[in-house]
């Protein structure tokens, strides 16, 4: 059980890296990890995925569901603000709509925030939404 989870969990990093985010979605389906820092990366993955795929409810969901994953864990050590802080965050992205000067303000509180998980995609994010690109792209 232990190296199926392995296997699937390598071959899901393996489509996220080609950017194939369904097939992503699909692999993160089937590992089931006790360990807390897998799930840590697997709910981070879904969240980029989501996002680049245009899924913005099921991101919401994801990230109210990740906060109570996160607030209910006593185990998390430091991770634990750093993910806070990227649902946070992620959260703002989301709900800023065609307003350059907020997003801009996202960008330099994110910027300024040293303790954030995944902070280049989240600051990449945030300049592709300035500049008027749609996540959704490229999706494969």
């Amino acid at each position: 059980d232990s190296r199926r989870n392995t296997y699937l969990y390598n071959l899901t990093i393996y489509h996220f890296k080609k950017q194939e985010y369904l097939k992503v979605m699909e692999l993160l389906q089937q590992v089931q990890f006790r360990d807390v820092l897998y799930n840590l990366d697997t709910r981070r993955m879904l969240l980029r995925s989501y996002f680049e795929i245009g899924a913005f409810d099921a991101l919401d969901s994801l990230l109210d569901s990740f906060m109570v994953f996160i607030r209910r864990r006593r185990d998390l050590g430091y991770h634990k603000e750093n993910f806070k802080i990227l649902i946070k965050f992620t959260k703002k992205l989301l709900a800023i709509e065609h307003q350059k000067q907020a997003l801009i303000q996202l960008q330099d509180a994110v910027e300024q925030t040293s303790a954030v998980a995944d902070k280049e995609w989240l600051i990449e994010k945030i300049r592709g939404k300035i500049a008027g690109v749609r996540p959704n792209e490229n999706v494969r």
